[in-house]
């Protein structure tokens, strides 16, 4: 059997312990990766990014006074989605744009961050107890990620001595196996650019989004500061929606994941609100989880995930943590993680 570990932002958000691994310049939460409902806060770099997007301005005012009295940011942008798909081609344009803007923020945020924290992340720490419980019990691990940062593959690299630099890596360690299924900030699609334009390749792209190719495969993306003259990259990210969304992922990799979902039986979410309903329809049809560890700070996000990860109990079933909330950083040498492990 099998640990799963599933990644939503408020792991990112907490991966760094504010107090004890940040020096006083990084403490005020400006390079701090976003929670959703934060991704257009009126930080510096997001202002600048944003500045830079002309096309995505005014959706962002009317998103922020909502998600200012309470509205979820993801239904909101789910009426955008709709919009785009009905054939309004300015709606296809806010979402392009907002792509972009979402690669750029988040990429900036999650070097930032963690290079304030000289590396040490709770991800490392994470990786690493987690490793070692796989080789102490001939176990496997498998992460599921809806974060767009690459500090869990940092984490691989540095606990596991597991780079990741083509596809076939996110598989290849023999003890865990790690699936992005919104996307990464170092992941694209490649896309023709016909004949000559005005501006850069981003502003065609933005522009052109309604009829731009959405059926190229993704391709690792790692300097979107240059490119091969007559070809534009789309950043191959899921914008954060909730009724309608989907997996940005190679769809080889989405058969092994049902795989390995059928040999869990524990699960470990972190920061995780159990918001997407394409992976949460896919734990239901193809995991029988015995035990739950819900590390979400907020204790209404916690009971939706155990709802979603607990569901139909047909026999007992250990929630580990219920009723005592805790993030990312309270994880790290809690009794609690060592009881879901033991268990």
């Amino acid at each position: 059997m099998s640990l799963l570990v599933v990644f939503g932002a408020g792991a990112s958000y907490d991966c760094v312990d504010v107090d004890l691994a940040l020096d006083s310049a990084r403490r005020g939460g400006l390079y701090r990766p976003p929670l959703t409902y934060d991704i257009f806060a009126p930080r510096p770099k997001f202002g600048e990014v944003l500045y830079s997007l002309p096309r995505l301005r005014g959706l962002v005012v009317e998103l922020r006074k909502r998600v200012s009295v309470g509205d979820a940011l993801e239904r909101e942008l789910d009426r955008v989605q709709v919009r785009s798909e009905a054939g309004d081609a300015n709606a296809s344009v806010q979402l392009m744009s907002l792509r972009f803007y979402l690669r750029e923020v988040i990429e900036f945020c999650g070097r930032a961050w963690t290079e304030g924290a000289y590396g040490a992340t709770n991800y490392a720490w994470l990786v690493e107890r987690l490793d070692r419980w796989a080789r102490d019990n001939s176990e496997a691990v498998t992460y599921v990620t809806f974060n767009y940062d690459t500090i869990l593959e940092e984490a691989f690299a540095a606990e596991l001595r597991h780079s990741i630099n083509v596809f076939s890596d996110y598989l290849a360690h023999p003890r865990a196996h790690l699936y992005k299924l919104h996307g990464s900030v170092d992941w694209g699609y490649r896309v023709h650019r016909p004949g000559p334009f005005d501006g850069t390749e981003r502003d065609w792209l933005i522009n052109s989004a309604y009829t731009v190719p959405k059926d190229t495969g993704i391709e690792f993306k790692r300097d979107w500061t240059s490119g091969i003259q007559g070809e534009a990259w789309v950043p191959a990210l899921a914008v954060p929606i909730q009724a309608k969304g989907g997996f940005v992922v190679p769809p080889e990799q989405l058969d092994q994941l049902r795989t390995d979902l059928r040999a869990v039986d524990r699960v470990l979410a972190i920061g995780w609100r159990a918001q997407e309903q394409h992976f949460t329809t896919m734990l239901q049809s193809e995991m029988d989880a015995d035990a739950l560890l819900a590390a979400c700070a907020n204790p209404d996000d916690a009971a939706t995930t155990a709802a979603a990860i607990l569901q139909e109990p047909d026999r007992p079933r250990r929630y580990v943590n219920k009723g005592n909330d805790m993030g990312f950083s309270d994880l790290v040498g809690s009794q609690a993680l060592e009881d879901l492990l033991g268990g």
